[in-house]
């Protein structure tokens, strides 16, 4: 059984325990095998960790990383005790017992905020872009949390691998709401919108560029909520409302002025495409309001900020402040009655939410004047509605088609679904599910279709692969008994044995009960053997009966190498060596005393009666061999 270890900070946070049967997927979703923490820079699905003859781990996520010994790669081949990282995580591939318990972490799965709505105060979040010396975006980190320190070091928060980067480059840190960042006495120094950044907390304001050499990271705090409550306004279409209109016969009827919520924004926040908020529009029940489009609401309340910021609504205000002609003024009774029954006719158009009608019948009065009342402001309006019709259209049409897309794929899933079970081949589902995956290859079904059939496979390979090894196995452990029998059967009953043992400490499969064979063949040499060591012994005392010590010890000798730790044998034989030596002292000392005489004839037969009676171990057979070499008679 194998083993992912993640670390954070050299921390064990979670181990993960890996089968071969399966794939297993490492991110911060809810759904992945080893959940980690939305850190900056970790995918939903960020890791893949599958087994085909060896287990590999690869990149899933189009802007993921993975690294191991300082290389940043899209795959690893593992070994055990290999070691890879995702910053600011580490992992360790370990074998491990098959009962070693799990190790879990309560990690915390992604909040997806944006999903929800505050009223009052925009989702503030804050994100670093990072650029490469071609403008590429390379990186995009959502920074969370209240300090983070950028980098080369894996265990940098805001992991940057790029030489020019120091191994901590600049820290950012977060107080009441504000941002600020130092740089960390770097190598090439950090720019803060072109100018050097010291090594005291500098002050960042959204949109500020940091530069490293030639890379650039740009600061950006923005509100998370904007896109989906833009959306949710476009969703409201088809609600009702209405504008009051003027008591004056001749005034036409003016937009109501938008009323604001109150947010309480930070001092850097970037709002997105448009930075404008409206209060949500009243219930038409409750207002009494005729039917018309709830968008009018909003984009009224976006047209309020367009109409104070235009130039023709300044030129309006200007001229009435200072007295200055009015282009309307100058037009003829007739003329003027034109464009207020116009202007009147376009709002009426605008209500009932034909904004194309809308549209024209202001370009008609713009032919006249450059501006009548809010004319300016109810065009972009239009403008903005009717682009966002075509936009729900397209998105309509495509949503259709989606639907389409989506039950071709799962009909066709399930009629391939069957192929799983009747040992059909990889090839054989690809050409079932061939008229969809033309559709999107990467349907999250198809995927998960091939997935299966790959763990099937997979099964399937794993299990001719053990059938094939374990009959490999079960030759190797005959062919081992088969050679002690050989050692056996040459007469070697001594080397026999630890041959048979071989076969016994094997752990080998033993499908054919050799392990008891060779117990049995041990057994019986070991008693075949004490029989003929006990021979042995009764043949020593023999001699040892009839006088001949030198027999007596030699046969003992060759009970000895049947079984060298027989005490008994032992210690007759230095009882034996003991009487031989007494014996042979005797005829020593003759010697040496004829010789002294000069009877060196006599002498020398002394000495080669003592090599005769005597063993080569003994201390006067050895004196006795020194004595003749010396006179020449060896």
């Amino acid at each position: 059984m194998a083993q992912v270890r993640c670390y954070l900070k050299g921390e064990l946070i979670q181990t993960l325990e890996v089968d071969q049967g399966r794939e297993y997927i490492i991110g911060r979703a809810d759904s992945c095998d080893l959940i980690l923490n939305p850190e900056p820079g970790i995918s939903r699905q960020h890791l893949k960790l599958s087994w085909n003859q060896i287990w590999r781990v690869e990149v899933l996520s189009r802007y993921g990383e993975l690294y191991t010994d300082g290389r940043k790669v899209s795959s690893i081949d593992l070994a055990l005790g290999q070691k890879f990282s995702v910053p600011p995580y580490d992992f360790e591939f370990m074998d491990v017992t098959a009962d070693q318990p799990l190790v879990p972490m309560e990690a915390s799965s992604e909040s997806d905020f944006s999903d929800k709505t505050f009223v009052g105060a925009p989702q503030i979040a804050v994100y670093l872009k990072v650029f490469n010396e071609l403008g590429d975006n390379v990186h995009i980190f959502k920074l969370e949390g209240h300090s983070w320190i950028a980098g080369r070091d894996t265990s940098c928060n805001i992991f940057i691998d790029y030489q020019k980067f120091s191994r901590k480059q600049f820290e950012m840190r977060q107080e009441e709401g504000a941002y600020m960042i130092r740089d960390l006495g770097s190598s090439n120094g950090t720019l803060l919108n072109g100018q050097a950044l010291p090594q005291e907390w500098t002050t960042l304001q959204s949109g500020d560029q940091i530069q490293v050499s030639d890379w650039v990271v740009s600061f950006e705090v923005r509100d998370e909520s904007f896109e989906q409550r833009w959306a949710g306004v476009r969703d409201l279409q088809r609600a009702p409302v209405v504008f009051e209109s003027s008591n004056s016969e001749n005034d036409p009827a003016p937009m109501n002025a938008p009323q604001y919520l109150n947010y309480q924004h930070g001092p850097n926040v970037a709002y997105g495409p448009n930075p404008c908020y409206g209060q949500p529009p009243v219930s038409p029940k409750k207002a009494g309001l005729n039917p018309v489009r709830l968008i009018i609401m909003v984009l009224v309340i976006g047209g309020a900020i367009f109409y104070f910021t235009q130039p023709a609504a300044q030129s309006e205000k200007v001229a009435q402040q200072k007295g200055s002609a009015n282009p309307f003024d100058k037009l003829s009774p007739e003329k003027q009655q034109y464009v207020k029954d116009t202007y009147r006719l376009a709002d009426s158009l605008f209500k009932q939410g034909r904004y194309e009608l809308a549209r024209q019948e202001i370009a008609k009065i713009h032919e006249l004047v450059p501006f009548f009342q809010e004319s300016k402001n109810l065009e972009q309006l239009a403008d903005v509605a009717i682009q966002t019709q075509i936009d729900q259209q397209k998105a309509e049409e495509k949503e259709r088609q989606a639907r389409e897309m989506e039950e071709k794929i799962a009909v066709k899933v399930v009629e391939c679904r069957p192929l799983l079970s009747r040992k059909a081949s990889m090839e054989a589902l690809d050409d079932c599910l061939g008229s969809v995956v033309v559709l999107n290859p990467d349907h999250p079904e198809i995927v998960n279709l091939k997935m299966k059939m790959d763990a099937v496979l997979t099964q399937r390979s794993i299990a001719a692969q053990r059938s094939a090894e374990y009959q490999s196995q079960v030759r190797r452990r005959k062919a081992i008994y088969e050679k002690a029998l050989s050692v056996l059967n040459s007469g070697d009953q001594l080397g026999a044995i630890p041959a048979f043992e071989s076969v016994i400490k094997s752990n080998l499969p033993d499908p054919e009960n050799l392990k008891a064979l060779a117990r049995r063949q041990i057994n019986q040499i070991q008693q075949a053997l004490a029989e003929s060591q006990s021979g042995f012994q009764r043949a020593a005392e023999d001699a040892y009966r009839k006088g001949d010590l030198k027999t007596a010890y030699q046969t003992l000798q060759r009970a000895l190498k049947i079984n060298a730790d027989n005490e008994v044998i032992k210690g007759r034989m230095k009882n034996i060596m003991i009487e031989l030596r007494k014996q042979m002292q005797g005829y020593y000392q003759e010697g040496i005393l004829e010789e002294s005489v000069g009877e060196v004839e006599s002498a020398k037969a002394k000495w080669k009666k003592i090599r005769e009676l005597s063993v080569p171990e003994e201390e006067y057979y050895k004196k006795s061999t020194i004595k003749l070499k010396r006179y020449g008679s060896l």
